[in-house]
């Protein structure tokens, strides 16, 4: 039993990791362009609006890959195909649960958070499914 949830909460934190990693990717080749407060709801509020369509597809991608990785390795780990499906379906259900926390602290368009919310238990899964054929 330790062992499975130890799996889960290795997947969120590889998860977190990847997508940390790949975000501040998308910063260096989209800079803010200001000095950006993150603690001021409002200032975060207009810099997401006026983000460039192509930054906010290096965040989901951040999270596609944060999904697929994650899942992969839960998948491996779990070893079974049984309880591998089951982390990952675990995982990718703490990531939406983060991503909606996220939403409603961070306003997004609506389109993103349409995209947020239906990327990371599909990709989780799809990345356990990989790993365990």
């Amino acid at each position: 039993m330790i062992k499975k949830i130890g799996i889960v909460l290795l997947g969120i934190i590889v998860a977190n990791v990847l997508i940390f990693g790949v975000q501040s990717i998308g910063h260096k080749i989209y800079p803010p362009g200001i000095d950006l407060n993150q603690a001021a709801p409002e200032q975060l509020e207009a810099y997401i609006a006026g983000m460039p369509i192509g930054a906010m597809l290096m965040v989901w991608v951040a999270y596609v890959v944060g999904s697929l990785i994650s899942g992969y390795i839960v998948g491996k780990m779990g070893k079974t195909t049984s309880f591998g499906l089951t982390a990952s379906y675990w995982v990718g259900g703490f990531l939406t649960v983060f991503g909606l926390i996220n939403l409603f602290m961070i306003p997004h368009p609506i389109w993103f958070a349409i995209l947020t919310m239906i990327t990371y238990l599909p990709v989780c899964w799809f990345g356990a499914k990989t790993a365990l054929k």
